[in-house]
């Protein structure tokens, strides 16, 4: 079976089948190899596995696609989001998948189209990072930018009035876990609030990136000390250092026990390539600038963050959201 490859759009291949490849020439064609396409069914994802979505600034979280014929301009739009809006549909004349007939017929019988593979799999480009087709107009994509901006601005808000008022790092806590794309900078495929390292310690969270790293986070109060006068450590931040390496070291003593304890939903003890910690802690300030390499030594480990670094990353995120 062949297939055309225009430079200008992606290619997509109508059904499970071994496609020819072939050079086209003003003189002829040159066969160049095949490709052999397969089909594999996605299970429906779970509410946790679309709440990570949701939250996540680069996972699309809708999209459709239009399938025309060119004689007669009948179409069908099939769409997919985190959930399905009748609303949406209406105005802009889209079907939700699983409520697409079996076979697209247009009115003039010229265009045929096999729909089960959209019915079946269409939710599998939820959660996809970076666009796909992007020079194919029959996709539309929705990343949700303008969500993401205002968690950014309500986050900075919430630094600020811990700063001048500090009520404890549970008021952070719980913002992020309602809105874990705080942490998107870390590029997190799953991420578990408290959870435990072995019986003897607890994470404000652990994450796994797309690195295969785990990372365990310790968040401190933005009006948390870092230097002292002269530019040492501060004991205050000296605290969480000491606490993140606690958690290192019973990694490296039972990394398998420290995993499995994670319970995070089938990550394996050889999925894991690398532990590491990070801190997120304090403000940045003008006259602390010399002094923030010291925060790291001898903690070849740890990441260090403070929430205005923090803040930096999820703004320079956005910024290359409003390019997509």
């Amino acid at each position: 079976m062949g297939v055309k490859l225009n430079e200008n759009n992606g290619v997509i291949f109508k059904k499970p089948a071994t496609y020819l490849i072939s050079l086209e020439k003003e003189k002829g064609s040159t066969l160049l190899g095949k490709i052999q396409m397969e089909y594999q069914l996605l299970p429906e994802y779970t509410d946790k596995d679309l709440n990570f979505i949701k939250n996540d600034p680069m996972a699309m979280k809708n999209v459709r696609f239009t399938i025309a014929c060119n004689k007669c301009d009948d179409f069908i739009k099939p769409y997919v989001g985190l959930k399905k809006d009748d609303e949406l549909a209406k105005k802009d004349q889209l079907i939700w998948y699983k409520d697409v007939p079996d076979q697209f017929i247009c009115g003039c019988g010229k265009t045929i189209v096999d729909l089960k593979y959209i019915k079946q799999n269409f939710h599998a480009l939820l959660g996809r990072r970076g666009l796909i087709f992007q020079n194919n107009g029959s996709f539309e994509m929705d990343f949700n930018k303008s969500a993401f901006i205002q968690v950014i601005t309500d986050f900075k808000k919430l630094v600020e009035d811990e700063t001048k008022a500090p009520t404890g790092e549970a008021t952070l806590q719980d913002f992020i876990e309602k809105n874990p794309i705080v942490l998107s900078c870390f590029s997190p495929e799953l991420i578990e609030p408290k959870a435990p390292i072995g019986s003897k310690y607890e994470t404000d969270f652990a994450l796994i990136n797309q690195k295969k790293e785990l990372i365990l986070i310790e968040i401190e109060k933005p009006s948390t000390k870092l230097f002292k006068a002269k530019g040492g450590r501060h004991s205050e931040v000296g605290v969480a250092f000491d606490q993140v390496e606690d958690w290192l070291k019973e990694c490296r003593e039972d990394k398998l026990g420290v995993i499995r304890n994670l319970k995070m939903e089938g990550v394996k003890n050889d999925d894991i390539c690398e532990i590491r910690g990070v801190i997120i802690a304090g403000r940045t300030k003008e006259e602390d600038m010399e002094y923030m390499g010291k925060l790291l030594n001898g903690h070849k480990h740890i990441d260090f963050f403070t929430y205005d670094h923090l803040i930096e990353q999820l703004i320079a995120i956005s910024r290359s959201l409003r390019d997509l």
